[in-house]
């Protein structure tokens, strides 16, 4: 992920027409307006959580800085915690047609499987294999919209090895089955 901190409205916009189809995982972020766009693969990611995770790394704290610097010239600090969710966050968004487990997804990640909860817990205010849960659900929505797959190729694709699984975990999350979004986009 790349992350552009701009203060200005000319390039703020001049970013935005750049990156609005790139597929590259963009963050773009106002810092005088305190504003930010999501473009590539972060388009993926629930507004909801990704700006939590901004706030939380652009607020600057007490602990041990790093060499960007906040609007008024303080250092911004990205804690371990921070790092790690955002590590995590991009090896799951890569992963997601893998059959990722917490475990798994710890072991990637070379911590332990409570530290990597506590850590997601703490910065997105959910659980690991609810964001991951979160993000394939998300990119099946997608993929039923603006592709001609079968949902079992869909399900498949993004790791479920049981396409009523899949149907169902769709359900839970959308409040409606994959065939009916598929029916509506068309």
């Amino acid at each position: 992920m790349t992350v552009y901190l701009l203060d200005e409205d000319t390039a703020f916009s001049d970013a935005q027409r750049r990156f609005a189809l790139s597929e590259q995982a963009v963050a773009l972020v106002h810092l005088r307006n305190k504003t930010f766009t999501l473009c590539g693969e972060l388009s993926q990611v629930p507004l909801q959580q990704f700006m939590q995770l901004c706030q939380r790394i652009l607020l600057c704290s007490d602990d041990a800085g790093s060499d960007s610097a906040a609007e008024d010239g303080r250092p911004v600090v990205i804690s371990k915690q921070q790092e790690l969710v955002e590590k995590t966050c991009r090896y799951i968004l890569q992963h997601l047609h893998q059959p990722l487990t917490v475990d798994s997804i710890s072991k990637a990640m070379n911590t332990n499987r409570n530290s990597l909860a506590k850590a997601f817990k703490q910065e997105l205010d959910i659980g690991v294999s609810a964001w991951l849960r979160l993000q394939r659900m998300e990119k099946a929505r997608r993929l039923l919209i603006e592709t001609s797959l079968s949902i079992q190729e869909i399900s498949l694709r993004l790791g479920y090895q049981s396409q009523a699984n899949f149907s169902a975990t769709f359900k839970s999350v959308f409040q409606q089955n994959p065939l009916r979004v598929r029916r509506r986009s068309g």
